[in-house]
């Protein structure tokens, strides 16, 4: 897979990158997108939409990201309920295959991003 240009847009129950944004991505050239949605729309069916939608203006994705399953505490922590969570997070993995989206993000960090100030 050759690595193309993409931005981060957001589809969730409580938010979404509006139709006007999503047209200029595509006006600017870019054709693939980071998408990134909440664990609500973390199923076949709304992500199926989703994906629908992009195509619509010529998008399409090549990042899945859900931050509650990529950024998990319990998880980086090794907690007592981890292999549950890894659990999910696999089939985010098994999702993206179903879907035909290349790339499912991963981050381990316990502590947040760490940055210094700013001046």
């Amino acid at each position: 897979m050759a690595i193309t240009m993409q931005i981060p847009v957001l589809f969730s129950k409580k938010a979404s990158t509006p139709d006007n944004e999503l047209q200029l991505i595509r006006e600017m050239g870019i054709t693939n997108v980071d998408l990134n949605f909440d664990y609500e729309t973390c199923n076949y069916d709304d992500l199926s939409a989703v994906l629908e939608h992009l195509k619509q203006f010529g998008l399409e994705a090549g990042n899945l990201s859900c931050m509650p399953l990529q950024k998990n505490k319990i998880i980086d922590l090794g907690w007592d309920t981890r292999d549950a969570e890894i659990y999910k997070y696999n089939d985010l993995i098994r999702l993206a295959h179903k879907v035909n989206v290349p790339i499912v993000s991963v981050a381990w960090q316990p502590n947040g991003i760490l940055r210094t100030g700013r001046m």
